[in-house]
C-alpha cells in the first residue's frame, strides 16, 4: 500500500529516524485520504487534522455525526470519531477476510 517493505515501516513505526522520512509520511497521509496538516506531520505544532477537515467535519466522504450539534466540535472529538470510523472499517474488512477465506477453504474441498 505504501509502497515499502514491512520491514521499512516497521523500524519507522519504532521511532529509528532514518526510515521515518518525509516520503513516508506523505505517503502514510495519503493513504488516510489527507486528512492531517501538513505542517502537524512536519513540525508536531498546529491542528493535527486538515483544516479542510475540521472546517466541513468530514472524513473520506463521510460526515461525522457532529452536524446535527450546536455547538463545533474539537479536534479530540473528531479525531475520536475519526479512530472509531477506521476501527469500523476494520471490522468490515475482517469480516469480509474471513468470508473469503471461508469460500477458499470449500474450494479447496472439493
Amino acid at each position: 500500500m505504501l509502497g515499502m517493505n514491512q520491514s521499512s515501516i516497521s523500524q519507522a513505526l519504532n521511532g529509528v529516524e532514518s526510515y521515518t522520512t518525509d516520503s513516508l509520511l506523505q505517503k502514510i497521509n495519503y493513504a488516510f485520504g489527507n486528512i492531517f496538516n501538513k505542517q502537524w506531520i512536519e513540525t508536531g505544532k498546529g491542528e493535527m487534522l486538515a483544516r479542510t477537515i475540521i472546517k466541513n467535519n468530514h472524513v473520506n466522504g463521510d460526515f461525522l455525526n457532529y452536524s446535527k450539534k450546536t455547538t463545533s466540535p474539537t479536534t479530540e472529538q473528531i479525531t475520536l470519531e475519526l479512530v472509531q470510523e477506521l476501527r469500523n472499517q476494520l471490522h468490515t474488512k475482517d469480516e469480509q477476510i474471513k468470508d473469503l477465506h471461508e469460500i477458499l477453504k470449500s474450494y479447496a474441498h472439493k
